[in-house]
């Protein structure tokens, strides 16, 4: 009687996490449905995110070297996917701004004259916002900071200075 039992319950929950798993496609095969080819590109320490600027013909690059410690500064790098062993874009684009910088989330926006770099700073629990120019440089615009903001990972934008995020639902300025 107690085999017959146990036996049950684990064909129950032996059956249930199956299921699990299956519903969650976990044993279906992965599909390629990338035609293009993919280089490594080695050097950027700590990559977290990148965020493609398409019309500048640079994809921007938040790095954070967590072998440094916990008072490493990251860095915004500006990388031509054409020329990724470029040395121009192995520098930090930030100027140093702001001092506590530990990026992790990034976002682009483009609109006419109008470019802006959101960056999810996990130092300060800001968002910073950078103004683009051409050649990829960035200018620290402002520092976007509330209490509330507790876990960031990454920042959706909808005007050159609001921005919302994925699970509030609502604009922040």
């Amino acid at each position: 009687m107690r085999f017959s039992l146990l036996a049950a319950l684990f064909l129950g929950v032996f059956g249930l996490a199956t299921f699990g798993l299956f519903s969650l496609n976990v044993f279906r095969p992965v599909e390629n449905r990338f035609a293009g080819s993919c280089q490594p590109v080695l050097g950027v320490v700590g990559p977290e995110d990148f965020a493609l600027a398409s019309n500048l013909g640079r994809a921007f690059v938040s790095s954070l070297n967590r072998r440094e410690g916990p008072d490493a500064r990251g860095a915004i790098l500006s990388i031509a996917p054409d020329d990724p062993l470029d040395s121009g874009g192995w520098r930090d684009r930030t100027n140093g701004v702001p001092a506590k910088f530990r990026p992790a989330g990034l976002s682009y926006f483009e609109s006419g004259n109008v470019r802006r770099l959101f960056v999810v700073n996990r130092a300060t629990r800001s968002i910073e916002i950078y103004d683009v120019e051409r050649n990829g440089d960035l200018t620290h615009l402002k520092s976007f900071n509330e209490r509330r903001l507790t876990i960031l990972s990454m920042s959706w934008q909808w005007v050159p200075t609001a921005f919302t995020f994925p699970t509030m639902n609502r604009a922040a300025a």
